[in-house]
């Protein structure tokens, strides 16, 4: 429970501002964090690749390929490089998920203010990632963090032997149980932005996944939070049009002291 006391409502455009301007700092933080457990994960991995090596006892091939002025690391220690880079996988999706939750809540609760019961829309908005798999439309923001944040609370109950796999395609999900067909509905969005096949279980949070898709910076530039922010704030401009001319004003508004924060 938050130290401050909600002493007033505020309008969802406010809201909403005030929201990602306090929850900046505190975002920014996790997702640095997530993309360095991230990156201390993938050089964990290479070393193990490097210790199983059998060729290079000098070091000399690990050198030229690293730019790393010692040995490979020994065989010895390949399960223990495993592990430490299953415990830094972990650790990126969780600190991904932080923010995956504070942004999709942020854009629902918007949704909800401007639109009411029209908020849950087919389409989502905001930007579009394209689907990898040629099977449907371009998936957008708010659809992606709604699959990504449902991934994260029930992708246990995916993977269990009551669960139907493989998964039915959506158009037959309607003999199912609904809860079933609102997870398939989750399962479908998730393998056709990362082109995962359609007899693959999906059997692990996909946050950093989506932080990543979301950047759509990673090899070329550093991770940036600002690139998140621009995308939850496009959504939220998207979701305000969709309410008309003056719904945007009073949104383009609220959000100025936003920018010049």
């Amino acid at each position: 429970m938050s130290s401050f006391v909600k002493l007033e409502w505020l309008d969802p455009h406010q809201l909403f501002a005030s929201r990602v301007r306090l929850s900046r700092h505190a975002m920014k933080i996790a997702y640095e964090e997530a993309f360095a457990a991230f990156q201390r994960c993938h050089a964990l991995l290479k070393d193990g690749l490097w210790a199983e090596f059998p060729g290079d006892p000098s070091g000399w091939f690990y050198a030229m390929a690293t730019g790393e002025a010692q040995p490979a690391p020994p065989r010895e220690s390949i399960s223990d490089l495993h592990y430490a880079a299953q415990v830094e996988d972990n650790l990126a999706d969780w600190q991904a998920s932080i923010v995956l939750m504070f942004a999709d809540d942020a854009l629902q609760c918007f949704a909800r203010g401007v639109l009411g019961k029209a908020h849950q829309s087919l389409h989502g908005y905001g930007p579009e990632y394209p689907d990898t798999t040629n099977r449907g439309n371009p998936v957008r923001l708010t659809t992606l963090l709604r699959a990504g944040t449902n991934a994260i609370r029930h992708v246990s109950e995916w993977d269990t032997p009551a669960f139907p796999f493989p998964y039915p395609a959506i158009p037959h999900c309607k003999k199912l149980h609904c809860q079933v067909c609102q997870a398939l509905d989750n399962i479908d969005v998730i393998q056709r932005v990362f082109g995962i096949g359609i007899h693959e279980r999906i059997r692990d949070a996909v946050s950093m996944r989506v932080l990543i898709r979301v950047d759509g910076q990673l090899g070329t530039a550093l991770p940036e939070y600002a690139r998140f922010e621009d995308g939850l704030i496009s959504a939220a401009v998207d979701i305000a049009s969709k309410a008309g001319r003056h719904e945007s004003a009073r949104l383009e508004d609220a959000l100025k002291s936003v920018v010049t924060t």
